[in-house]
């Protein structure tokens, strides 16, 4: 792992009106001298070690990195300032921290020699942090090099060590109310470490105020009023409003919504005749073509819930999640019966030799009750922590998120949204049903899709609303497609599924231009009802992954990690989500409250800054609340 200097977070800049004024905040510590002295002779280091080590889980409350630089002024050094490695996250107790931190003060580096960019009148380390172990904190490196541009030595922290006093200077970095937070979380660890050498070192030490932040007032999405349609009434509701209005495109095929929805309610007759019923499974498994949107929808209108199976998957695969959701029924097309393999508990409704029996029901409007608890679909997990599990979707669930999903993608535009991923993986849900509930189109691209291809087909059906697609996929659209291509391609894209390195989302912007098509980025799990958290990407860190963004309205995020007061890294780390996102495994009964909690995936202790983890529902349990100014 490649070790990075620590960077002071960019939310924490002053404003522009403050100006860059100096801020000084005192923290003393005379009443723990003693404690301190006796786990410094436990660890078998010096006092000045325990507050070195004290720094540096601070700093480490504030960073994703389990290793990271920081600059240290020795004591009595005239050479300069030096750089230390810190590992906080390995140490197991505080008396382990301070081991280790006076291990690492032996093993001190010249600090690396770094200049301004030319359009940047910024001293190059106005973002890190001075550790000063004798006497008052300065704001600039004493003893720099000759010929060094005037101010490149100013930092945006200093943290002075006299006597039992630390001294927290911001050279117009921070904010006053920042830096007083600052001083209150050295404070606490402090004491934390006084209090028992060997407590925990990866317990989050927050402030007051901080940690009902995260667990409250950062962790609920906006409250919105929905109608309480589901996903199908609402797209019944907008086929009677614009019959005639395209609303499939698959295959050189367009159908209208009034097609769509007479399509779908043939074969949903046609199921019901064949076994289907409420609550029951119903497996889907076809290609993007004309088949797939009406077999969806007809599944619903049964009152059952689908089954998504993609039939590039392993056989093997296919059958264990037929076999473990008690599929009993089965919609396909006859060339992907030896792709499924023998499917023995049920039958197989084949569209294509069965449609002239479908085309021959009267499509009159089915009367099933189809309510918010009901299920609408089960997908399965990759399997990459285990076994693949079934994630149960409840109607209530995935309307609240496809309602926000046409407030916030579908709104930038009139042309709806591509669907290219596979119906197994749910980042691609609102492009199948939020152009439907909104009046738009939804194009099927050709399936199976040679990525190469990707940028090609887009074009031809740009500019759409909304484009959702992987990191990936942003990253080949970038290196394909010309400025002129990109800048109007769609009203929004959305990278999700997979981790956001902050650079392609700089590239991309520089790629379309002002004005151009702009980037958000979207969290979820698969164990969640699709998102829990997104927004646009504005503000970008130097390096690292975009933030997971903020709650969606109404469901609540929080990390169970951080309720407990422990790391990820020192115990799995879990999600719970609450309100209208719950999702329970297929085997299980919703439970009461609803509510479900399942492992944290790795994207989720990659982002910036708690406020943002948080609403995804993971990351760091010692981060707090830095960032809100910016992230709300």
């Amino acid at each position: 792992m490649s070790t990075g200097d620590f960077r002071l977070p960019s939310a924490w800049r002053c404003a522009a009106a403050d100006g860059p004024v100096p801020r000084t905040a005192e923290v003393g510590y005379a009443d723990l001298v003693p404690a301190l002295d006796a786990l410094a002779a436990a660890a078998r280091v010096d006092t000045l070690a325990v507050v070195v080590a004290a720094h540096a889980k601070v700093l480490n409350s504030l960073v994703e990195e389990a290793v990271f630089r920081t600059d240290v002024l020795p004591p009595g050094d005239s050479a300069g300032a030096r750089s230390l490695e810190i590992r906080p996250g390995g140490a197991r107790t505080w008396r382990e921290l301070a081991e280790q931190t006076g291990t690492a003060l032996h093993a001190l580096q010249p600090v690396p020699t770094t200049a301004p960019a030319a359009d940047d009148d910024r001293s190059p380390r106005a973002d890190r942090v001075l550790l000063a172990v004798d006497g008052a904190a300065p704001d600039t490196v004493p003893g720099g090099a000759s010929g060094t541009p005037p101010g490149s030595g100013r930092y945006g922290l200093c943290v002075g060590v006299r006597e039992s006093t630390l001294i927290l200077r911001a050279a117009g970095h921070l904010d006053a109310a920042g830096l007083d937070r600052l001083a209150v979380m050295y404070r606490r660890v402090l004491e934390a470490m006084a209090a028992a050498p060997e407590a925990d070192a990866a317990t989050a030490v927050l402030p007051d105020g901080e940690r009902e932040a995260v667990l409250r007032r950062w962790a609920v999405g906006r409250t919105v009023t929905w109608e309480p349609a589901g996903v199908l009434e609402l797209f019944r509701q907008q086929a009677a409003r614009t019959p005639d209005a395209p609303a499939v495109r698959a295959s050189g095929r367009t159908l209208s919504y009034r097609e769509l929805d007479e399509c779908s309610t043939r074969l949903a007759h046609h199921l019901l005749a064949r076994g289907a019923r409420p609550e029951a499974l119903v497996g889907v498994s076809l290609r993007r073509g004309p088949d797939l949107l009406p077999a969806l929808l007809a599944v619903w209108k049964t009152g059952a819930a689908y089954l998504p199976l993609d039939v590039d998957l392993p056989v093997q695969r296919l059958r264990h999640m037929v076999a473990a959701a008690g599929c009993a029924l089965m919609v396909t097309r006859s060339e992907h019966l030896d792709a499924l393999g023998p499917f023995d508990q049920g039958e197989c409704v084949l569209l294509d030799r069965e449609r002239a029996a479908i085309d021959a029901v009267e499509p009159t409007p089915l009367d099933v009750p189809v309510g918010p608890a009901h299920l609408a679909y089960v997908i399965y997990t990759s399997g990459s922590t285990g076994e693949p599990k079934g994630v149960m979707v409840h109607h209530g669930g995935l309307a609240n998120y496809v309602l926000w999903t046409a407030l916030e993608y579908a709104a930038r535009g009139t042309g709806g949204s591509p669907h290219f991923s596979s119906i197994g993986f749910d980042l691609g849900v609102p492009s199948l049903f939020t152009p439907l509930v909104v009046g738009q189109r939804v194009d099927l691209l050709p399936d199976p899709l040679d990525t190469a291809d990707l940028g090609v087909h887009l074009l031809a059906g740009a500019p759409y609303s909304f484009i959702k697609m992987t990191p990936g996929h942003l990253h080949l659209l970038s290196t394909d497609l010309e400025p002129e291509e990109t800048h109007g391609l769609a009203g929004l894209v959305i990278a999700a599924g997979d981790a956001f390195p902050a650079d392609l989302a700089r590239r991309w912007g520089e790629l379309v231009g002002p004005g151009g098509t702009p980037v958000a980025t979207e969290y979820g799990p698969t164990e969640i009802t699709v998102g829990n958290s997104g927004q646009m990407v504005t503000q970008l860190p130097a390096d690292g992954l975009v933030p997971l963004g903020l709650p969606i309205p109404i469901p609540r995020c929080t990390s169970s990690t951080t309720a407990s007061n422990r790391s990820p890294r020192a115990s799995p780390a879990r999600c719970t989500w609450a309100a209208r996102a719950w999702p329970v495994g297929i085997s299980a009964p919703p439970p009461s409250p609803r509510h479900a909690s399942c492992p944290t995936p790795t994207e989720s202790r990659a982002a910036a800054c708690t406020a943002r983890v948080t609403a995804a529902g993971g990351g760091r349990a010692g981060w707090s609340s830095w960032a809100a100014p910016t992230t709300r």
